[in-house]
C-alpha cells in the first residue's frame, strides 16, 4: 500500500512536532501509512539574515512572504519525490474545509501544504504555484500552521488502515451530509439520567431507525443547511430538500418515454437511446443507477450511471428547462453517490465535451477534479 505523503512548508516547522507524535497520526506514521515531511521556508532565503518577507507594494500594514523564496522552497520540495504533489495554500480566503473536500484530498498520493504568515503571500505564488486555497473557518489565525494540522488530521482518518474500525469514517458526522446520532455507554443509568430504551433492546432494525431519526432531527436543529443531504437515504421516493421534488428509481417501462424526452432535450441528436429496449439494457447493466426527479408525478430530471463492480461513470444528467437552477441536478448526483457508496465504489468519472462551460462549471462547483482534457473524477 502506498503511503500518503504530506510535505509542509512553514516558517515554524517545530510547531508540528507535538501533534504529529500522538494518537492516530503517530500510529499511521509508524505503520507506514502516512509520511509527513516538514520544511523550513527560511532555508531558501538567499541573504545572511534569511529574509523571507518584505513590505507590500502600494503601501499598507504588515509584511508579505516573497514569491521568489516561496517558489524556490516549493521547487526544492517537489523535486524530492514523485508525484510533485497537490499544492494547497492555507488561507482565510480559501474555500472552507468540509468532509467532502477531506475525502477528496485523502485520494491523493501526495499533498504539499503551504502555511502562510503575516499579511499573506505574494499573489503571484498563488496564481502560478498553488492548486487550491483552503480555510478552516471564517476567522483569522496568526499563521497557517494550525489549519495545516487540522487538515492533516482530518485527511489521515480516511487513509485505509489508519483507524482501528474501518467503518468509523463512514459512520461519522457529515459522512452522508448529516450529523452523527447521540452516543451512550455504561452505566445505563446515572443520577437518574437514562439511556434511551431502544438502544438496550437489541433490535437492530429499531436501533438503526432510531439513529437515523436522531441524525435527521439533530441536523435539522443544529445544521439545517445540511438537510438537503437527506436524499442519500435509499428509500424511494426520496425527499431532497427541494419543495415538490422527489427522487426515485426509474419505473420501467412506464417512465421510459418521459426519460428519453428529458435526455433528448439536453443532449445532441443521436446521443440518446432510441427506445425502450436500449433503456432496458441500461437498467439491466446497472440496476439502481438510473434515477429520476419528479415534480407532481412528472419526470423533470434524469441521471444515468454505469458501474462494473470496480469503477463508475456518470453517463447522462439532464433537467428540463422549466426546472433548472433549483438544485435538482445536484440532488440527483448526491442520490447517485449514495447508491454507489452502497456498492463500495470509491470513485466516479464524468466527461464534459470540449468548451461545454456549463458542464465544467457544474462539475467544478460540486468538487470534481479534472483528470484529463474531458474527463473529471470525484472520490466517493
Amino acid at each position: 500500500m502506498t503511503a500518503l505523503r504530506v510535505d509542509i512548508l512553514s516558517l515554524f516547522p517545530d510547531a508540528f512536532r507535538g501533534p504529529l507524535d500522538v494518537s492516530i497520526l503517530k500510529r499511521a506514521r509508524e505503520a507506514g501509512l502516512l509520511s509527513v515531511q516538514l520544511h523550513d521556508i527560511r532555508d531558501h532565503a538567499t541573504d545572511r539574515h534569511r529574509t523571507v518577507d518584505d513590505y507590500p507594494f502600494g503601501g499598507g500594514q504588515g509584511m508579505v512572504l516573497r514569491v521568489d523564496v516561496l517558489d524556490r522552497a516549493l521547487q526544492h520540495v517537489q523535486a524530492q519525490a514523485e508525484p510533485p504533489g497537490y499544492v494547497i495554500y492555507l488561507t482565510p480566503q480559501g474555500e472552507v474545509l468540509n468532509d467532502s473536500i477531506v475525502r477528496e484530498l485523502a485520494g491523493h498520493q501526495r499533498l504539499v501544504l503551504v502555511a502562510g504568515r503575516y499579511e499573506g503571500v505574494d499573489e503571484r505564488f498563488v496564481e502560478h504555484c498553488v492548486d487550491r486555497e483552503i480555510s478552516i473557518g471564517d476567522y483569522v489565525l496568526t499563521g497557517g500552521e494550525l489549519p495545516a494540522m487540522v487538515l492533516v488530521d482530518a485527511v489521515a482518518r480516511h487513509i485505509p488502515g489508519a483507524l482501528g474500525d474501518e467503518a468509523s469514517p463512514h459512520d461519522e458526522s457529515f459522512a452522508d451530509g448529516l450529523l452523527e446520532h447521540p452516543q451512550y455507554t455504561r452505566p445505563a443509568e446515572y443520577r437518574g439520567w437514562e439511556v434511551p430504551e431502544v438502544l438496550l433492546g437489541g433490535h437492530h432494525a429499531d436501533i438503526e431507525r432510531w439513529r437515523r431519526e436522531q441524525r435527521v432531527a439533530r441536523t435539522g436543529a443544529r445544521r439545517p443547511d445540511r438537510l438537503p443531504a437527506l436524499e442519500t437515504t435509499p428509500s424511494a421516493p426520496e425527499k431532497v430538500g427541494i419543495p415538490g421534488i422527489r427522487v426515485r428509481d426509474v419505473a420501467y417501462p412506464e417512465d421510459v418515454p418521459a426519460v428519453l424526452n428529458v435526455l433528448r432535450e439536453a443532449y445532441p441528436e443521436g446521443s440518446v437511446p432510441s427506445g425502450a429496449s436500449e433503456a432496458a439494457r441500461l437498467l439491466e447493466h446497472s440496476p439502481g443507477l438510473l434515477l429520476v426527479a419528479t415534480a407532481g408525478g412528472e419526470v423533470v430530471g434524469v441521471i444515468v450511471a454505469g458501474f462494473d463492480g470496480a469503477s463508475a461513470h456518470l453517463l447522462s444528467l439532464a433537467v428540463v428547462k422549466e426546472h433548472r437552477r433549483r438544485g435538482i441536478a445536484r440532488a440527483l448526483v448526491r442520490v447517485l453517490q449514495g447508491r454507489l457508496r452502497e456498492r463500495d465504489c470509491e470513485q466516479i468519472t464524468a466527461f464534459a465535451a470540449p468548451e461545454d462551460y456549463v458542464a465544467e462549471s457544474f462539475l467544478t462547483s460540486q468538487g470534481w477534479q479534472r483528470a484529463s482534457g474531458s474527463a473529471w473524477t470525484q472520490r466517493l
